[in-house]
């Protein structure tokens, strides 16, 4: 029974870890999300007005990672389709709530749409931007093992496990948010809304 009860601790753990880093991808990725939206604006935002934006928008970025896995969870014990098919329809949910400004079921619901009108397209970006996170993530963790028979090699592996997540997380909230400017580009014209825009608020 201690090997049973230990091992819930450790799964329970293992649980509690994946759910913070995928509610952390979230946040980082409305905060880059924030500085391109303000890169297109024309302004300059500093690191404090993403986190500042992030934090501000991060009630729905939230709730809208914790529906979207509720969503994928019951179509993967549905058997309805493979999770890697049904992923790609929520790919660019939170760079939507943060450009459009919307609430959580609004923002997953405009991924929805976007998605379905490029769907090879997103289901392409989304797999190879998982790719290469994770090719990142082993890559830089791996760094550790090297170190692993040090007195303090704990330490370096811990460094490294960190560093992976430094650069992992805005990746994949940068790639991310890339993939909904062009879906909106290809799909809706952004470019041309923005340069019509531009030269409205110049010729004023």
């Amino acid at each position: 029974s201690t090997n049973n009860s230990s091992d819930v601790r450790v799964d329970a753990a293992a649980i509690g870890l994946l759910v913070l880093s995928g509610i952390a991808l979230a946040l980082v990725t409305g905060g880059v999300a924030a500085v391109l939206h303000g890169w297109l604006a024309d302004s300059t935002p500093s690191a404090g007005d993403a986190l500042r934006a992030s934090l501000r928008h991060a009630p729905s970025l939230i709730a809208a990672w914790i529906l979207v896995h509720v969503f994928e969870l019951a179509a993967a014990l549905a058997l309805l389709l493979p999770l890697v098919f049904v992923m790609p329809m929520f790919l660019v949910a939170s760079p939507a709530i943060v450009f459009e400004r919307l609430g959580p079921w609004a923002g997953i619901r405009r991924s929805w749409r976007l998605a379905r009108t490029r769907y090879g397209a997103m289901l392409g970006a989304g797999l190879l931007i998982a790719t290469v996170s994770i090719v990142l993530t082993l890559a830089l963790s791996g760094l550790g093992l090297i170190f692993e028979f040090w007195s303090y090699g704990w330490v370096i592996d811990a460094v490294c496990r960190a560093a992976s997540g430094l650069i992992t997380l805005p990746f994949v909230g940068a790639a991310t948010t890339l993939v909904y400017l062009d879906t909106r580009i290809r799909v809706e014209g952004l470019d041309l809304e923005l340069d019509f825009a531009e030269r409205f608020t110049h010729g004023s």
